[in-house]
């Protein structure tokens, strides 16, 4: 108001002409005369806020939502058994289940011989479950090995910050598996952003 020009002025002295003053909406409503204006526009908008509120997320919506983004299997919270909570379908995929081959061990194991692994962990599991002739729980213990390899054949990336995937050609040559199950696997474990770095060099 002080350094201001006449139209700087105006709208200040507008402004303040109409700015809403707080008055006693209870002393209006007591008087009979209903709350004025002013007060009128100032309630409806408290309310309206007060209704934002109610509509907004909880702390809970949002950590829902937070966990959905992350890339890990749904568990099935209908399951009655430990098996169903995380069914091979959620797991592992229909798609690289199919194409996962356990014919080789189950052929060496029937003719006793020695299948070379890096794994303790599948090393100790393969005769027995090879034996029993349940070829889903095989091919599931085949995934915990290209896991396993897979993991193993990543370099480690600049600065020693995370890791990066080799040529998707090399990549095969060390899991020793098809391309589907390749694309299979990085559809899964690489984010899509690092899908074009790690594949095309």
């Amino acid at each position: 108001m002080e350094f201001g020009t006449k139209k700087s002025k105006k709208a200040i002295a507008d402004l303040t002409e109409n700015a809403i003053t707080p008055r006693n909406l209870g002393a209006d409503s007591a008087s009979g005369n209903g709350p004025p204006v002013n007060n009128t526009v100032a309630a409806a908008l408290l309310d309206s806020m007060a209704a934002t509120t109610v509509d907004m997320p909880s702390r809970e919506d949002h950590q829902a939502v937070v966990d959905d983004s992350k890339p890990r299997p749904k568990a099935n919270l209908q399951a009655t058994t430990p098996a169903e909570v995380y069914p091979t379908t959620t797991i592992i995929g229909n798609e690289i289940m199919a194409a996962l081959n356990v014919k080789d061990w189950i052929d060496a194991v029937a003719e006793k011989r020695e299948v070379k692994l890096h794994s303790r962990f599948v090393a100790k599991r393969l005769q027995e479950i090879a034996q029993s002739g349940d070829v889903k729980r095989l091919k599931a213990l085949r995934y915990i090995l290209l896991l396993i390899n897979f993991n193993a054949a990543l370099k480690p990336g600049k600065y020693g910050k995370g890791k990066v995937l080799p040529p998707k050609d090399k990549l095969q040559q060390k899991l020793d598996v098809s391309g589907s199950l390749v694309d299979g696997l990085k559809r899964k474990f690489v984010p899509p952003r690092y899908e074009a770095l790690c594949f095309s060099k």
